[in-house]
C-alpha cells in the first residue's frame, strides 16, 4: 500500500518555512522524476514536528532540526547513491534549497575548536608533502594540495 504525501497535514503544524519547503519537494518530485524515482519523494512526516508533545515555542526549531538532519540527509543520500536517474539534477537544486532556506536549518555559531584552529592560522593550506607523486616514463607528476581546492589532509570537492 503506497501512502503519497499530505500537504493538509503539514499545513496543520501552521509552520510557514515547512509548507514551502514541502510544496517544493513534491513539485519538484512530481516535475522531474521518472516513475522509478517518484517513489522517492520524501513522506509529510519530514515537515512535521517530531515531538507534537512538546511546547509549541519550539516547534519551528524542532522542525527546522529535522530537515537539516533528516530530509537534507536522505536528499544527499539519494544522489551520492545515484537512485534519483534524471531529475539527479532537479533534486540536487532541492536539497540546496533545503539547505539555504531561512529558518529551515538550524543556525550555528563559530565552534570554540574552529576558532582556535583560525587563531593558529590551521586554516590555511599547509606546505607539507604532496598529496600524489608520481613517475611514470617521464618527468614526475606532483599534485600539491592547492592544486586540487584541499585543505590539510581532507578534500574540498570530490572527484
Amino acid at each position: 500500500m503506497e501512502v503519497w504525501p499530505q500537504l493538509d497535514v503539514v499545513a496543520q503544524e501552521g509552520i510557514d518555512f515547512a509548507q514551502a519547503l514541502f510544496t517544493d519537494t513534491v513539485q519538484t518530485f512530481a516535475e522531474y522524476a521518472d516513475d522509478e524515482t517518484l517513489r522517492l519523494v520524501p513522506g509529510h512526516a519530514y515537515f512535521l514536528d517530531p515531538r507534537p508533545d512538546l511546547d509549541e515555542a519550539g516547534r519551528a526549531g524542532r522542525v527546522a532540526h529535522r530537515l537539516e538532519f533528516e530530509l537534507l540527509p536522505l536528499l544527499r543520500d539519494y544522489l551520492d547513491e545515484r537512485m534519483c536517474g534524471s531529475a539527479a539534477d532537479a533534486i540536487a537544486g532541492l536539497a540546496d534549497r533545503v539547505e539555504s532556506r531561512p529558518g529551515a536549518c538550524v543556525k550555528r555559531g563559530r565552534t570554540q575548536r574552529g576558532r582556535e584552529r583560525a587563531t593558529r592560522g590551521l586554516m590555511e593550506v599547509p606546505s607539507g608533502r604532496p598529496l600524489i607523486e608520481a613517475v611514470d616514463h617521464g618527468p614526475s607528476v606532483r599534485v600539491e594540495a592547492a592544486d586540487v581546492g584541499a585543505t590539510g589532509d581532507r578534500w574540498v570537492e570530490p572527484f
